[in-house]
């Protein structure tokens, strides 16, 4: 297959795709075949802000996708065996859907009630809790990351066990300036594999994690661990809502979604009947 032209004017400055500053007499960037892409087609393809380097780069790689997948739909085109009647309805389908779904889109955007109240969320908890089982377990769990050579280990240890709101307070100050690592998320459930992938706890069986008030503390080559479980559930107890509210909120709204586009649908295909806009004519023979 022969490519009767290709040409990359990369003396064009990005930022003129950027800007959108176009000679009036413009000269291809590439050809395919009797295809050419303009200056003109590339404008804004370079997020603002972007160095020139990246601008050009970015540019590079835009012409070079242009380019091959000009090269293969004109080898598909010259070559396939093509049922143009069943591409142009798959054309005509996918537009008529881009276009319902942008309306859809819109309507969401001017319609939907977004404000989900406590009390609505608390009855969807209640009303769907067979949904909220856990699939993995969970903590409420606290973690310190040192080097081995820390300062102050034995005064650490024991500002991480206590409850006093000032010995908390100096156990963040001394950690954001000397450990390599912390979270302080006593009253916040995460999934215990999320805590695992920040602390080494591989040594320790599931059990032996999931105790409610265990500290553990574990060293490595190069670290100290100090870790607080202060709850736990297992995989397969219901989650607590606390743990699902943004999952709830999600598909209170979802399910408003729906049924806001199914009451337009449904609206705009009875008034279509209700003015005779829609006729239907079945041979029941």
């Amino acid at each position: 297959m022969r490519v009767i032209g290709f040409l990359i004017l990369l003396s064009l400055s990005a930022c003129d795709f950027i800007t959108g500053v176009i000679t009036a007499k413009e000269k291809p960037i590439a050809r395919v075949f009797d295809k050419e892409l303009l200056p003109s087609d590339l404008i804004n393809i370079v997020p603002k802000g972007t160095s020139k380097a990246d601008s050009i780069e970015i540019v590079k790689a835009y012409v070079e996708n242009w380019v091959k997948q000009e090269v293969i739909l004109k080898q598909a085109l010259d070559n396939a065996n093509l049922d143009q009647a069943s591409i142009e309805e798959q054309l005509a389908n996918y537009k008529n859907s881009l276009v319902i779904y942008s309306y859809e889109q819109q309507l969401v955007e001017q319609k939907l009630d977004t404000l989900v109240t406590e009390k609505e969320i608390l009855s969807f908890y209640n009303n769907n809790k067979d949904n909220f089982e856990l699939k993995k377990s969970i903590v409420k769990a606290s973690f310190i990351k040192l080097p081995k050579n820390a300062a102050q280990l034995n005064l650490v240890r024991k500002w991480f066990k206590s409850a006093k709101p000032r010995e908390k307070a100096d156990l963040e100050t001394y950690c954001m300036q000397f450990a390599a690592d912390y979270l302080f998320a006593d009253t916040a459930w995460q999934y215990l594999d999320e805590l695992q992938s920040k602390v080494p706890l591989s040594r320790f069986s599931e059990d032996a994690i999931l105790q409610s008030g265990k500290f553990l503390e574990f060293t490595d080559q190069n670290f100290i661990y100090l870790v607080h479980v202060k709850d736990f559930m297992y995989r397969e107890e219901i989650s607590p809502l606390s743990f699902e509210i943004d999952n709830i909120r999600n598909s209170i709204i979802n399910k408003r979604k729906l049924a806001l586009i199914n009451s337009m649908e449904q609206g705009v295909y009875q008034k279509a009947i209700a003015e005779k806009d829609v006729e239907i004519n079945l041979d029941e023979k």
